[in-house]
């Protein structure tokens, strides 16, 4: 169709999300969530025909955006790879409603069961 888009690709290393449910949430040992190696995002980019991919960071993306999309590149596809770091989440909270096991002869599970069921009374009692 020939219309340009704009990517904004948020590299965490893999599943950041679900290693930080496992890390700092459900006393689970963390396993498989990140990536050792990574995947070359820009190569990537490039072999499906994009032709500007940029490298940045959470700080300097507004600035990087009006950099590179202006007039003079608007008919061109554009990825804005951001590296992030997996142990840190977005600001603001969110909790997902995701329980540890319900049996478990590991302490750290059988605490964050506990602490899985404080939580669930606190938010049900605001509903």
């Amino acid at each position: 169709m020939g219309l340009p888009i704009n990517i904004v690709l948020v590299d965490n290393c893999g599943f950041g999300c679900i290693q930080r449910l496992q890390k700092f949430g459900n006393g689970i040992e963390q396993f498989g969530n990140l990536q050792q190696h990574g995947v070359d995002f820009v190569q990537n980019a490039k072999s499906l025909g994009v032709e500007i991919v940029v490298k940045t960071t959470t700080d300097k993306l507004k600035d990087t955006l009006f950099e590179h999309v202006t007039p003079a590149n608007k008919q061109k596809c554009k990825v804005f790879l951001v590296e992030t770091d997996p142990d840190i989440s977005s600001p603001g909270y969110s909790w997902w409603d995701v329980a540890p096991p319900g049996v478990s002869s590991e302490p750290s599970i059988v605490a964050a069961r506990k602490n899985y069921h404080q939580k669930v009374s606190s938010i049900r009692a605001k509903l």
